[in-house]
């Protein structure tokens, strides 16, 4: 099947100064481990590329940027699971590595145990190999901050980094290599102000993580010792097991949890079947995803079209702002197919008479579009037309067709072909 990956950076009130960090940081880890799964590499080393990425980035609250405990230390805890055979390996109370989460992942390989914490976990790594780290380099400035802040004001629970605003604590990711193999992994730095020694839901599988090929995937974030108490992972594997799709049965287990116990959670989802369920209690959670290649597909479709058919004609429009966002784009993609064409393929890019000058420098990505947007969303071929309220994904063309209709009128196909012929 389609490889697919999906990747959190946790749920809760993100403060403003680290949205933006935290964006950027899943869409870096979700290209991390989606180049695994593009080499027919395993859902295995997919999810762990992807949780490393983040256990790199001060962003998030895993390795380097974990939380303090009371102490002032860092003590981070780390799961991965095989949905093949059910192996898992985990580890908590890490202090002196950097990437608890590749030391998880040689628990599962290479130990009889499933759970390693402490001296014995350090004992483990030393002897397969990992490097160890002055335990003080893996305290960021902010984690201080955190820390002092919570001293200050006892804000037991925050497991994210920020003075006026917390809540968002774990990373994860979830895969489906080409075997159709699920894995899962999740890692943290805890909560801001712990106890020493306090283990929270993620080293515990079940709770943080679980995979099985058989029924799907998932990585949970939010209150550890609610999400301990409710086995949040495995309630959604459950529900998913009963036929419920991914998606409901994530939202159902989550809104059940934090109903009852009033804390914030969050979860990623993958069904065997490549269904994607993602949903959070609180303000907000980062995540990103990559799940097949519809868009591409579609391109490929047309170019060998185009190819055969050289009297075919293709014009393409596009907004010049959300076009050109991001390193991998839609101009990126169209360029490719223009290229191969030229003489049947125009790409024209469209931006507001209003965004001129400095207007145009100075606005950010996004914040530029708030200034004029062309957002049409039209597929025409011959006397079809189809008008979208989304992108050409997956989720909207298959699972969604509430989401677009298509209309046979050769008068309205002519209209839009010339609205859009005006601008090539």
């Amino acid at each position: 099947m389609k490889p697919i990956l999906i990747v959190h950076g946790g749920a809760g009130d993100i403060p403003e100064s680290r949205v933006q960090g935290k964006l950027h940081g899943v869409k870096v880890a979700v290209r991390e481990g989606y180049k695994v799964l593009s080499k027919n590499g395993s859902a295995l080393d997919a999810v762990e590329a992807a949780v490393v990425s983040m256990e790199n980035d001060e962003y998030f609250n895993a390795g380097y940027g974990s939380v303090l405990n009371l102490a002032g230390e860092v003590e981070m805890e780390a799961s991965i699971m095989s949905g093949k055979d059910l192996d898992v390996g985990a580890v908590t109370l890490v202090k002196d590595f950097l990437h608890p989460i590749s030391i998880a992942h040689k628990v599962l390989t290479d130990s009889p145990h499933s759970l390693l914490g402490g001296q014995g976990a350090k004992e483990f790594a030393l002897e397969k190999g990992f490097q160890p780290v002055p335990p003080e380099s893996l305290i960021s400035d902010n984690a201080k901050a955190a820390l002092n802040d919570f001293l200050k004001h006892g804000e037991f629970g925050r497991t994210e980094i920020g003075i006026a605003e917390g809540g968002v604590g774990t990373v994860g990711a979830v895969a489906i290599d080409a075997e159709g193999r699920i894995a899962v992994a999740t890692s943290t730095g805890g909560m801001s102000g712990k106890a020493v020694g306090r283990i929270g839901d993620t080293p515990q599988i079940g709770s943080g993580t679980y995979a099985d090929d058989n029924i799907g995937g998932v990585s949970t974030t939010g209150h550890g010792e609610s999400i301990l108490k409710y086995c949040l992972a495995h309630s959604i594997v459950k529900l998913m097991e009963k036929g419920i799709d991914a998606a409901t049965a994530t939202k159902d287990a989550v809104t059940g949890m934090t109903s009852r116990l009033k804390n914030t959670a969050g979860a990623i989802t993958l069904s065997k079947d490549g269904d994607v369920g993602l949903y959070f209690s609180s303000k907000r959670m980062s995540w990103a995803y990559i799940k097949g290649d519809l868009e591409k597909k579609l391109l490929d479709v047309t170019k060998q079209n185009l190819i055969i058919n050289r009297k075919l004609k293709l014009d393409i429009l596009l907004d010049y702002q959300r076009g050109t966002r991001g390193e991998i784009n839609s101009r990126s993609l169209v360029q490719e197919l223009a290229k191969a064409v030229p003489d049947q393929c125009k790409l024209s890019l469209y931006q507001t008479p209003r965004l001129q000058g400095s207007w145009s420098k100075a606005l950010p990505a996004r914040y530029n579009e708030i200034v004029g947007l062309q957002h049409m969303k039209l597929y025409i071929a011959d006397d079809s037309v189809i008008l979208s309220g989304a992108n050409c994904s997956n989720d909207y063309f298959q699972n969604r067709q509430d989401r677009y209709i298509e209309i046979q009128d050769v008068d309205l196909a002519n209209f839009y072909c010339e609205l859009i012929g005006m601008t090539v």
